[in-house]
């Protein structure tokens, strides 16, 4: 297991500027709201990726229903995935979300009912498969980029109160300064695989 983890992080996700492809794929292919099982004051919200990217953190969020128990095990492991054959959905490997680890040590996700991160700071190659739970992630992320909490945390509170995933990759040491956006373009081809996302910004 040690030697597979490895791997993954160091050898397979070699080019950067895939995490933001598979950042993509993996909201593309979330469960939206739709219908009348939208909560009240999003019904017909446009299915959406931000991204934000500093010298402190690499920032995602998309508005789908949230995080499933399946979906947090799927990322606890290697090669496993929630995404099944014929779903319909792009990625199924399971390996595509350790591709942050390439410039983050400590990777936060903030999905009701889910608040954790990975840590390889205190679990080293374990890090990549064992989730660490977060009573306060605000704690974690940069302050430059705390605004974004209130996503999930509408009304300040400690307990998640609404739909929706954020990522928060604060950047190692090793990589501070990269420009993730920088080699990034997108144009409608590039962009022509997506089924679910309406927009990106």
């Amino acid at each position: 297991i040690m030697n597979s983890l490895k791997t993954l992080s160091s050898q397979i996700y070699s080019a950067t500027t895939r995490i933001l492809y598979e950042i993509i794929q993996n909201a593309d292919d979330c469960s939206f709201e739709d219908g009348n099982d939208v909560p009240e004051g999003t019904r017909g919200a446009v299915r959406e990726l931000y991204l934000e990217c500093s010298d402190d953190a690499l920032v995602a969020f998309h508005n789908e229903k949230g995080f499933q128990p399946k979906d947090l095990y799927a990322m606890c492991q290697v090669g496993e995935s929630s995404k099944a054959a014929g779903s319909g959905k792009i990625g199924r490997k399971g390996i595509g979300f350790k591709s942050v680890f390439q410039i983050c040590d400590r990777p936060i996700v903030c999905s009701p009912p889910f608040q954790f991160c990975f840590d390889t700071v205190k679990h080293e190659v374990f890090g990549y498969i064992v989730p660490s739970w977060l009573d306060s992630p605000g704690e974690h992320v940069p302050a430059r980029h705390r605004e974004h909490l209130a996503r999930i945390f509408p009304d300040g509170s400690v307990a998640p109160s609404a739909t929706g995933t954020l990522l928060v990759c604060p950047m190692a040491p090793r990589v501070r300064g990269l420009d993730l956006m920088r080699d990034l373009s997108f144009d409608g081809l590039s962009l022509a695989f997506l089924k679910n996302l309406e927009k990106i910004s």
